[in-house]
């Protein structure tokens, strides 16, 4: 018995890559007790391409890391929408197979689509004169596809606790979905008239203001900063980009502030005024950053990154710009971890992908989170090949 059930199995095997690719090989169980093969599948997906992270140099390693992987038929060679199953068929891995976390922000089958992929661990080794970089995988065309992508973990894995790609606009509901899976969802506050969604941001679209002095120039909060979003101003990190199109020689542009209250009689944050990007924080004076860097350059990815309640570090395109201790008293920056709200308005301008992040962050995250969205090659994909289907024996 046990050499007929070989026999079937040898049959099986032989007959296996005969079969259409994508057809599963269904075997009919024995009817005695002999063991024998009752399902033979396919087990990967027809394609990968393996990611090298090459744009990260920083010398300490990232945990957690969301790198931003580029889909289109020039940044992968090989690659082709009409191979791939929709969005849903994409999967990431690390080299051993594990299932890498990851979020599709942009999805375009006529240009490039966008994912987010946490990466376990994000660093580069120099031995030898030989660099090795952080390497995983893109895989597409599976059978079934992936039920869930574990898309907040993303953001939740790295400690961030509020994502928004500013890129949603629903003239109904008003709404920039956090992608943490938080639920800090920010809503429009001024005339949906002077607001809306530009056609290009730093990544897909990007939020876009338009000034009006009539209208509120908060254009979109996040619901209060309260003991659930768990806000540790010990240690915590705002960072975004942004594009200021014009502005009055008087009037200021906020790139994002907390406030206590809608007044804003106590808030901190950056803005714009006089056209140089300033610092503020509660009633005091606002202080130009650095040589007073012109926002009107282009895109300009901002940074604040606060540590023992006391210390307000600000980044500029990756680069840490300036450093300012505040003298408010505890009590004052202790409010603002249970009374605020987030804000971020103003004049004509775009913004795109805000972020707040809870816990130490170190200059070379900083500086990767800049590059992994302003360096299109800060993940490079190699050729894709097409996998040989192995042959899974199942036996019961």
């Amino acid at each position: 018995m046990f050499r007929a059930a070989l026999a079937a199995l040898v049959t099986v095997l032989a007959g296996g890559y005969a079969q259409a690719e994508d057809a599963a090989v269904e075997d009919t169980p024995a009817v005695d007790e002999t063991p024998a093969v009752t399902k033979v599948k396919h087990q990967k997906p027809k394609y990968t391409s393996v990611m090298t992270v090459s744009g990260y140099t920083g010398e300490s390693e990232l945990e957690n890391f969301p790198v931003a992987v580029r889909i289109s038929t020039a940044n992968i060679p090989g690659f082709d929408y009409a191979k791939c199953d929709g969005e849903g068929d994409v999967t990431f891995t690390d080299n051993d197979g594990n299932i890498l976390p990851h979020e599709i922000e942009v999805w375009n089958t006529e240009g490039e689509s966008v994912a987010w992929v946490s990466i376990p661990k994000l660093s580069t080794v120099v031995a030898e004169d030989k660099t090795t970089y952080t390497t995983f995988k893109m895989h597409w065309g599976h059978e079934t596809k992936l039920a869930d992508t574990k898309a907040t973990e993303v953001w939740t894995g790295a400690n961030y606790v509020g994502v928004w790609h500013m890129n949603e606009y629903d003239p109904e509901k008003l709404t920039q979905y956090d992608s943490t899976g938080h639920g800090f969802n920010a809503t429009y506050v001024s005339s949906s008239k002077t607001t809306g969604i530009s056609a290009s941001g730093k990544i897909g679209a990007a939020f876009y203001r338009k000034f009006n002095s009539t209208t509120d120039a908060h254009c979109v909060t996040t619901p209060k900063l309260s003991s659930v979003m768990k806000m540790d101003w010990n240690s915590c990190y705002l960072s975004g980009w942004a594009y200021y199109k014009t502005w009055g020689a008087n009037n200021q542009h906020t790139f994002f502030w907390v406030n206590t209250s809608s007044s804003g009689s106590k808030y901190w944050g950056l803005v714009t005024k006089s056209k140089v990007i300033q610092t503020k924080f509660g009633t005091a004076t606002s202080t130009k950053i650095g040589s007073g860097t012109n926002p009107a350059s282009g895109w300009v990815h901002w940074a604040i990154r606060v540590t023992n309640k006391k210390t307000y570090e600000y980044f500029i395109n990756g680069v840490l710009y300036d450093v300012n201790t505040i003298t408010k008293s505890d009590t004052e920056v202790a409010t603002l971890s249970t009374t605020s709200e987030w804000y971020t308005g103003g004049e004509t301008g775009f913004l795109d992908e805000m972020r707040y992040r809870n816990g130490d962050i170190t200059d070379e995250w900083v500086k990767a989170e800049y590059d992994s969205i302003n360096n299109k090659q800060f993940v490079v994909a190699s050729e894709a090949v097409k996998n040989g289907y192995g042959l899974k024996i199942i036996v019961r």
